[in-house]
């Protein structure tokens, strides 16, 4: 495998509480060197505000690791619309 798109409320955490292992997950992927990038559909969140939650519950994250899908919007339209503004 190359790489890993991992999604967050309902595969690492449920609410406000990390699902068993999850940690666990993601410590294993760092020591392997297996790349990784935590995927969301909730755009209400900036990447350094979802990483300070997922390190809250316990799962290693930092800012650079998460997507969320607001810079997929932006990102998708910047490729395409060369100066457009976001």
């Amino acid at each position: 495998m190359r790489g890993f798109l991992i999604d967050l409320d309902g595969t690492l955490y449920n609410g406000q509480k990390m699902i068993e292992g999850a940690d666990a997950l993601i410590r294993m992927l760092r020591e392997n060197q297996v790349p990784y990038l935590f995927v969301t559909n909730n755009s209400t969140a900036a990447p350094d505000v979802v990483a300070s939650r997922l390190t809250g519950m316990g799962i290693p994250a930092e800012s650079s690791e998460v997507c969320t899908s607001a810079q997929a919007a932006a990102s998708y339209i910047a490729e395409r619309r060369q100066g457009a503004r976001v």
